[in-house]
């Protein structure tokens, strides 16, 4: 799965500490791999 990412998300994640960081890397990882892992908490949005 390929993620995108919007220039302002860019320009503030940079910004942000480096442990948060590698929490977000950490999540994306698991998204990426499987978007349904019950780590993520997400929700179906549509049928």
């Amino acid at each position: 799965m390929k993620v995108l990412y919007a220039d302002e998300f860019r320009k503030r994640f940079h910004k942000l500490p480096a442990h948060i960081q590698g929490l977000y890397h950490k999540q994306e990882d698991i998204f990426c791999a499987d978007w349904r892992d019950s780590r993520l908490h997400v929700k179906k949005l549509v049928d």
